[in-house]
């Protein structure tokens, strides 16, 4: 750039219904070629720096660093140990879950079998005439509810076995 030039801008406006030229004067840069070489000559600037590292004091922050990781390291291994005996709780809570459902199916077997010796002894006693309608419905009832229990523990028990099962890692098959 080798300065600049003045030079008149006409700018046409309507005054009154009357058409005006009006200028206004702006300065504009003069550009001259240059080469390419003497472009990068003339920008071209030295200089010269130094720089020093000292990683032995640095606030600390490397040794707090290390002592971070320590923490999560240790942070990640007791986590570890809680899940390993969380497991351990729920695996021994499913076998006693397990227990007890074959005990309550065990214990529903036999309650069928004898609500069905009442029921037949009842059907019986009604058939002599020793039994009313009403006494014989009744046990007929509770042997119909005690049979729902034994499916209800049938297939709790069922179950149970199948959550032991994909505890021991076995597949589950129907």
């Amino acid at each position: 750039m080798d300065g600049f030039r003045d030079e008149l801008i006409p700018q046409t406006i309507i005054f009154n219904g009357i058409e005006q030229v009006i200028g206004f004067q702006q300065q504009f840069p003069n550009y001259v070629k240059k080469p390419y070489v003497d472009q990068v000559t003339d920008n071209l600037s030295y200089g010269f720096g130094l720089s020093a590292s000292i990683p032995i004091y640095n606030n600390n922050l490397t040794s707090a660093a290390v002592q971070k990781s320590k923490l999560n390291a240790a942070r990640a291994n007791l986590n570890y140990i809680q899940s390993k005996e969380t497991l351990k709780i729920t695996i021994g809570q499913a076998l006693s879950d397990a227990r007890a459902a074959k005990s309550r199916y065990q214990a529903s077997t036999k309650t069928l079998n004898a609500q069905t010796n009442l029921y037949n002894n009842a059907l019986k006693r009604f058939d002599i005439g020793n039994l009313n309608a009403f006494e014989l419905t009744r046990l007929k009832s509770q042997m119909e509810t005690t049979s729902v229990n034994l499916l209800i523990a049938k297939y709790d028990y069922f179950f149970r076995t199948k959550v032991l099962d994909f505890y021991l890692g076995k597949p589950i098959r129907f």
